[in-house]
């Protein structure tokens, strides 16, 4: 087998490990909502008992990049796949993190008379942003990615906007403080959400295009040229 058959073979197995990896994340995060929509104890149980997997998962994908790089010698376009992999993989496991924080904070609010606060449009726009990117990844669409780069600017807001309902709840009473606090942990947690799958995005435009869109406006990426010595 030719060193270059190698890395093929390789590169089609660490990119369908990643995307495993990414869908049992998509899984975890949609499982976490809907237990926090239903106040589901038992579901928020298994989404904390279930972040095991993906740490082992982030672990095997690390090995597994760091063993192709021992291997070979990348050219320009596997340098770019394998530095993207380890960045996105570890993107991945925090974004788990975050689907775990939100189960944590529905076992605090589930026994506990519940407040007025409706999460589900900020919630709803997270769980879209994380599906299409996943589209993205799957896909090697940089079209699909550069969608989920547009839509970071409606999760700031909405963080925002929730933000500023969670604390006039939790002044009409004090009793509201602690629920009212979980609160402001799973917008935190929401908005996060947000910030990873927009750096799971740019990550995949830049190993597709070679352009690094890191701190560039979702309107001007177009413009970005591929970076020198990474554009082959």
């Amino acid at each position: 087998m030719t060193t270059r058959h190698f890395f093929d073979t390789e590169y089609d197995a660490l990119r369908q490990h990643i995307i495993t990896m990414a869908t049992e994340v998509e899984q975890q995060f949609f499982r976490a909502l809907d237990a926090h929509q239903n106040y589901d104890e038992q579901a928020a149980e298994g989404v904390v008992n279930g972040d095991q997997k993906i740490d082992r998962m982030e672990m095997e994908i690390d090995e597994h990049c760091v063993n192709l790089f021992a291997k070979l010698q990348p050219i320009a376009t596997d340098l770019r796949f394998l530095t993207s992999v380890i960045k996105i993989n570890n993107d991945f496991e925090r974004l788990g993190d975050q689907a775990v924080s939100i189960a944590r904070h529905t076992l605090y609010l589930a026994p506990r008379p519940r407040l007025h606060l409706d999460i589900s449009p900020m919630a709803s726009l997270a769980k879209e942003m994380v599906h299409r990117v996943i589209d993205a990844l799957v896909n090697n669409n940089t079209y699909f990615a550069e969608e989920v780069l547009l839509l970071e600017e409606r999760m700031d807001k909405f963080e925002i906007d929730f933000m500023s309902e969670i604390l006039a709840v939790m002044k009409e009473d004090a009793k509201n403080i602690k629920r009212g606090v979980s609160f402001i942990f799973i917008t935190r947690c929401l908005e996060k959400v947000g910030d990873l799958s927009t750096n799971i995005a740019e990550d995949i435009v830049f190993y597709m295009k070679a352009k690094d869109i890191r701190h560039t406006h979702p309107e001007a990426v177009s413009k970005i040229r591929p970076l020198g010595g990474f554009d082959k």
